[in-house]
């Protein structure tokens, strides 16, 4: 099994190298490397003895998102990284050859699903989302590499958040993206990644009305999931009612690019009644992009798990590029206003962080906290509505609430043990005692371990 390990990393030490070079950022290779081996050493640890064990979690209190409230004291039975039973603390169970571990005092809650990310493979990230409870994350930059990682951890044993992902772009002139300048290339190309198994096509802001109409219907044919990230003015009003569209990404539908002005009419109600979903990724402009900005960020406790090559380029992006500090402060308000209107007529909305080599300062899986706070704080979600876009939504969009999103049995044990009530406070999300992906406990000292190499290996 150790050697399956080493071969699949050694192909996922290439994955990142060829994937950063379309974004003209190339990674650190000696220390990806490094994290490749690390995470090879630790899921033959946690896996070996645990993938086909019993898991027994006793008097720990399960977060339940559908009734908005703690249910105390119970006992979750996982077998095989599924749920297989609930019982009330004081049910007898047979814990002969069970890992038993007693949670008194703890929450136990469904881990977290960032819904947009530019997900390089890199085992870094990986890392840093299963120590921060992101237990799985939907990709929308994706290629080949990002299918055969979702197929080499499926039939070997990697720790690793569920990962879903969208093919490569549709739109743009960008090597990362797919360019396509006609409705016949386009319906290849989405035949194409639809047979390919990608459950999502992403289209960019260079798509014309023509193409966005065609990709919808594409989408709604090829019966494949659409995130729209393109600006459509008042023509969103007829593109709301398409049975092709899914989510709708950074708002850029809602607000003009050049002005920062938010688009004519009720948006927020029109989205409501159509059914559609938003990903507002509000950190990445709440970061800001200026010395000032980098300053900041230094002093906060996700400096010292980005890698010092990120760190550099991200300075580079605040010191070089041309950025007014006026228009960034319109397109913050503007979006913190327009997720305001989406959440008051009660619009679907889920959580996403563009976390990945684009946006300065977005560290993965710590973002995913930052995100859920803006949306508690600045936006006026309750702790269980925020919680929620990370959980029981990105579930409903991907068409999977009989698997994820909530603690039941049949579902996936993909969960944090947290040592306060995130009900209370979303910021209890980051108060962990363990992530459990897929069955597998990453207890406090697994995530001690894994932090202390991270810093070490920048």
């Amino acid at each position: 099994m150790l050697r399956c390990c080493m071969v699949l990393l050694c192909w996922l030490g290439i994955a990142p190298l060829l994937h950063a070079q379309n974004y003209a950022v190339p990674l650190n290779a000696e220390l990806e490397r490094n994290i490749d081996t690390y995470i090879c050493e630790l899921s033959h640890r946690k896996l070996h003895d645990e993938h086909a064990c019993v898991t027994i979690l006793k008097k720990i209190n399960i977060v339940d998102l559908n009734k908005g409230k703690v249910r105390k004291g119970k006992t979750v039975v996982m077998r095989h990284g599924e749920v297989v039973k609930i019982k009330s603390g004081l049910w007898p169970i047979n814990t002969k050859g069970a890992t038993v571990i007693t949670a008194k005092h703890q929450y136990l809650a469904p881990g977290l699903t960032d819904m947009h990310v530019h997900f390089v493979c890199s085992n870094r990230d990986r890392l840093l989302y299963m120590i921060n409870g992101v237990t799985s994350i939907r990709n929308l930059s994706g290629n080949v590499f990002h299918l055969n990682d979702y197929n080499f951890i499926k039939d070997t044993l990697l720790l690793s958040p569920e990962i879903f992902t969208s093919g490569p772009t549709l739109g743009g002139t960008n090597n990362a993206y797919t360019t396509t300048v006609s409705p016949e290339q386009l319906e290849e190309i989405i035949h194409r990644q639809a047979a390919q198994g990608y459950p999502f096509i992403h289209l960019s802001k260079q798509f014309s009305p023509e193409l966005i109409n065609a990709a919808l219907q594409l989408a709604e044919k090829h019966q494949v999931k659409a995130a729209l990230d393109v600006p459509l003015g008042n023509d969103l009003y007829q593109y709301l009612q398409h049975p092709g569209l899914t989510t709708l990404e950074n708002l850029s539908a809602y607000i003009e690019e050049n002005t920062n002005r938010i688009i004519d009419g009720n948006y927020a109600d029109s989205t409501q009644k159509a059914g559609a979903w938003n990903c507002p990724t509000l950190i990445g402009q709440w970061n800001g992009a200026t010395p000032k900005d980098y300053q900041a960020f230094k002093k906060r406790k996700e400096f010292d798990f980005a890698t010092n090559h990120r760190i550099s380029h991200w300075n580079d992006v605040c010191n070089y590029r041309e950025f007014d500090e006026a228009t960034h402060r319109e397109l913050n308000s503007a979006k913190l206003k327009v997720t305001k209107a989406l959440h008051r007529q009660k619009a679907g909305l889920l959580m996403g962080t563009e976390s990945g080599l684009f946006n300065p300062f977005v560290v993965a899986g710590i973002a995913a906290h930052r995100e859920l706070q803006l949306f508690q704080n600045e936006v006026g979600m309750s702790p269980l509505e925020a919680i929620k876009t990370a959980t029981v939504n990105p579930a409903k969009v991907m068409g999977l609430e009989h698997q994820m999103g909530t603690i039941a049995v049949g579902k996936r044990a993909h969960f944090v043990i947290l040592n306060g009530n995130p009900l209370e406070d979303v910021a209890n999300y980051e108060r962990i005692e363990s992530v459990v992906i897929g069955g597998t406990i990453l207890n406090r000292a697994d995530i001690k371990e894994i932090k202390s190499k991270l810093e070490v290996l920048r």
